[in-house]
């Protein structure tokens, strides 16, 4: 993937992952990752032989989650840089909007918090359907919350959160030739960027993460099935 302003390997260097510590086990990451997973697998069967791409894979927090499940598991991002601190062996830097597979290659494409730092996210969302044999399951940032708003405002890495919206029913609509079986608002006070080190007494102190249909939650969940 050509670098440009929301691919900046300084921010994520520097701000994001500068600890370089693995994230997957941290308290706040499995309070917002957990509720998340367990409503993919109440529409997605994922065995042992399931075969699961990551798209933007990242620090691996899901990653991780679908090793678990299945053995056959592959996360992609756009620098080998931020492989540091994901867990996953199978991984490989990618353009998500260019994938080097052959269509139909796995049983589940997942894709968590990458589109707002893809300029041409429909052409990523494009190449997940086209890779995907069966599920795409997407996890983004919603921009009419206005916490995720304000990000977008003071982070010059962030700004296609405000310059390209991405919303729920616009995700839906790119997601053509698949069936939605699950599309809603995720409402959670999980942020692990920011909440990393909070106390697990204290976070057990937050609302639990909940689905709901309000379009000023900070993240949307939209679960499809390709039409065969």
């Amino acid at each position: 993937m050509e670098e440009n302003q929301y691919s900046n390997m300084n921010y994520w260097m520097n701000r994001v992952y500068k600890d370089g510590k693995q994230t997957h086990r941290n308290k706040c990451v499995l309070k917002s990752v957990t509720p998340v997973m367990e409503k993919i697998r109440s529409f997605v069967p994922i065995g042992k032989e399931t075969t699961v791409l990551d798209v933007g894979c990242g620090s691996g927090n899901y990653t991780y989650q679908f090793s678990i499940l299945s053995d056959k598991v592959k996360g992609i991002d756009h620098s080998e840089y931020i492989f540091s601190k994901n867990p996953h062996k199978d991984i490989a830097v990618m353009d998500a909007t260019k994938m080097d597979f052959p269509d139909n290659s796995f049983d589940v494409v997942f894709c968590s918090d990458t589109l707002h730092h893809i300029p041409e996210y429909e052409k990523a969302v494009s190449e997940m359907l086209r890779v995907s044999r069966k599920y795409v399951v997407i996890l983004e940032a919603n921009s009419l919350n206005p916490m995720i708003y304000a990000v977008g405002l003071l982070r010059r890495e962030e700004r296609l959160i405000i310059t390209k919206p991405l919303t729920l029913r616009k995700i839906s609509g790119l997601l053509r030739g698949a069936d939605i079986l699950f599309a809603k608002h995720v409402m959670s006070f999980f942020f692990p960027n920011a909440l990393a080190n909070v106390p697990e007494k204290i976070l057990d102190l937050f609302p639990k993460v909940r689905f709901v249909n309000a379009p000023f939650m900070p993240w949307f969940l939209l679960i499809a099935e390709k039409k065969v």
